[in-house]
């Protein structure tokens, strides 16, 4: 009994020590929020186009994704700075190092080049219940696929490379630069490092690990420079109000730092850590 209150004890101390300035994404209150615990008076709160999803640094901006496209807010206000709307079931919108903006939606991808109005479509076969889409290399993406559970690896012509299983559906894959996966599992409430076999080298986060940290379902999902993972717990499926919003497991699956403000946000997508 004494082992188990020194243990909550010393982990909310831990919780207590860390601040951070992030972004959350409401996906059904359809707002996006800027929280800043050093600086409270910097953070605001603004209202979405509904279907939002995906965040992106864009130095003293962030793109977000919506169902018919994307914006670019200054982080600074929240002022709408650059959008783009001329689709719909849109899922993610990552900008790319040349400067195009790419774009997920059910059986293709969109690329629409800076300045240009309409985008350039490019099907890919079995790109169904589409999530996030990152950058795996020179002409190659990664595509979380929540229906199928798996990470889909995708050539810049729309051919289909490689499927990826996870044991729970997919929302997004980071490449490490060590060469492995970094993946989100949904209900299974886990972040799976996974080398090139698809083996499961080690995991974050998990309901056997922290039984007590109320994990209801994991979506986006960031790796900081020191090697933590901060990924949203996603507070839907009737789970409104009934856990954090954003959690922090370091590398030997400690939680470091939590956030939950149900007043702020219902359920929260996705998150992005913007220190200065």
């Amino acid at each position: 009994m004494i082992r188990s209150l020194l243990l909550l004890w010393c982990t909310s101390l831990a919780l207590l020590a860390v601040e951070h300035r992030f972004l959350v994404l409401d996906n059904s209150g359809n707002r996006l929020v800027l929280v800043d615990q050093a600086r409270p008076d910097r953070g605001w709160s603004i209202a979405l186009p509904p279907g939002g999803r995906d965040l992106q640094r864009l130095g003293d901006r962030v793109l977000v994704s919506h169902g018919t496209g994307a914006t670019e807010y200054a982080l600074a206000d929240g002022k709408p700075v650059w959008s783009w709307t001329g689709s719909t079931g849109i899922s993610s919108a990552r900008r790319l190092t040349d400067g195009t903006t790419l774009f997920v939606r059910s059986g293709a991808l969109l690329r629409l080049a800076p300045g240009a109005t309409a985008p350039q479509e490019i099907p890919v076969a079995g790109l169904e219940g589409g999530r996030l889409v990152r950058e795996d290399g020179p002409g190659r993406f990664l595509i979380g696929l929540s229906d199928a559970k798996v990470l889909l690896s995708v050539g810049e012509d729309g051919q289909v490379l490689a499927r990826i299983p996870l044991p729970g559906k997919g929302y997004v894959g980071l490449r490490l630069p060590n060469g492995h996966l970094l993946a989100s599992t949904g209900a299974a409430v886990s972040v799976l490092e996974l080398d090139a076999q698809g083996a499961v080298v080690r995991s974050f986060g998990g309901q056997e690990a922290h039984p007590q940290a109320r994990l209801l379902w994991f979506s986006g999902c960031q790796r900081l420079a020191n090697g933590d993972v901060v990924v949203a717990n996603w507070c839907g499926h009737g789970h409104e109000g009934q856990g954090p919003h954003a959690v922090q497991f370091d590398a030997d699956n400690r939680l470091v730092w939590s956030w939950e403000d149900h007043r702020a946000a219902a359920t929260v997508t996705n998150l992005l850590i913007v220190e200065d």
